[in-house]
């Protein structure tokens, strides 16, 4: 049985594994034939994955990251060790050997799910690593509590937009790609992501019955925000969003992610934000009160110039030669 075929088998049983790892997922915004995982077993028991999506240019394999999926990554069955050092001890060993699998590359460059908190050994082969931020609310079962907190200017815009605006679920994906892209329409950026790419993604969510389309409609009908939720396990996710560039300043966005909130707790347990690292969408998020998560994002090219650089930066930092660690002679008791 192939890697591919027993990671099939393991989503299918696993609720830990986060949904843009999940092989339907990658089959979707991937291609079937253009993604891979590595996988460690013990006694016919997958303890540890990592699934990446590659391209192949010229010869050579580039590990990246596929549209609209915010992490991928390992992933670790968890352990059941009470010690913490013995717990991160068999997370270090976990990880390397995942990194020693990982084929030949030109590129690689993935975006890790939050619950994997050290990329040592990845750091000790030469990757480098830079944090990122996602906003989550861990615990949805008190909505009350979760709006007390929610800043007073946001509940003001929130409170008003529902006295001018209709929230409802639309099966309407065409007109939701429109006001998702209408920003980037409207500064004259490409849209990173095609109506097809969107609905054949759409398509697997929607039979799975993993999705959720909402609008913010005003009383004369006009569309105003759309906000695009998915969810797996026990998170639901903020996956796309878009408002209309002329309402930018009104509460109708604000009024759909609180629904969007609302609607998730009946769904999962939390509710991540998905970012943002943008200045504007960061403070509105943080805003509503959820706590500020950080996530790695771990990448490597296998290139002259990128290990000149690394070099001179070794240099610089007083290390010389290998950034391994010296083996260690003392007996773990």
């Amino acid at each position: 049985m192939s890697d591919r075929t027993k990671y099939r088998e393991l989503c299918m049983a696993e609720p830990t594994i986060p949904i843009f790892s999940q092989d339907w997922w990658l089959d979707a915004v991937c291609g079937e034939a253009n993604w891979d995982v590595i996988t460690l077993e013990k006694n016919n028991d997958i303890y540890a994955t990592l699934p990446y999506y590659f391209q192949n240019k010229r010869g050579s394999l580039y590990i990246t990251m596929p549209l609209l999926t915010q992490t991928l990554g390992p992933w670790m069955r968890p352990t059941k060790a009470q010690k913490y050092r013995t717990k991160l001890g068999s997370e270090m060993d976990t990880l390397s050997k995942l990194v020693e699998a990982i084929p030949p590359f030109k590129s690689f460059e993935q975006y890790f799910h939050h619950s994997i908190t050290t990329w040592l050994p990845f750091y000790w082969n030469g990757y480098r690593q830079t944090t990122r931020y996602t906003y989550i609310f861990p615990d949805l079962t008190n909505l009350d509590r979760i709006y007390e907190d929610v800043d007073h200017g946001v509940r003001k815009y929130i409170s008003k937009a529902k006295d001018e605006i209709d929230v409802v679920e639309t099966e309407d994906l065409r007109r939701f790609y429109e006001i998702n892209t209408a920003v980037f329409t409207k500064q004259d950026r490409k849209v990173p992501y095609s109506y097809e790419f969107l609905s054949q993604l759409d398509g697997t969510l929607r039979r799975r019955g993993k999705r959720s389309i909402l609008f913010a409609v005003d009383k004369s009908g006009e569309l105003r925000a759309g906000l695009y939720l998915v969810w797996s396990g026990d998170c639901t996710y903020s996956l796309m969003s878009g408002i209309d560039p002329k309402f930018q300043n009104d509460g109708a966005l604000r009024l759909l992610f609180w629904e969007g909130i609302k609607n998730a707790s009946k769904v999962t347990r939390t509710f991540d934000f998905e970012g943002s690292m943008l200045k504007p969408v960061e403070r509105n998020f943080r805003k509503f009160g959820p706590i500020q998560t950080p996530y790695l994002h771990v990448y490597k090219k296998n290139t002259f110039q990128d290990k000149l650089t690394k070099s001179l930066s070794d240099l610089r930092h007083g290390r010389r030669g290998s950034s391994k660690p010296k083996a260690d002679t003392d007996a773990e008791s």
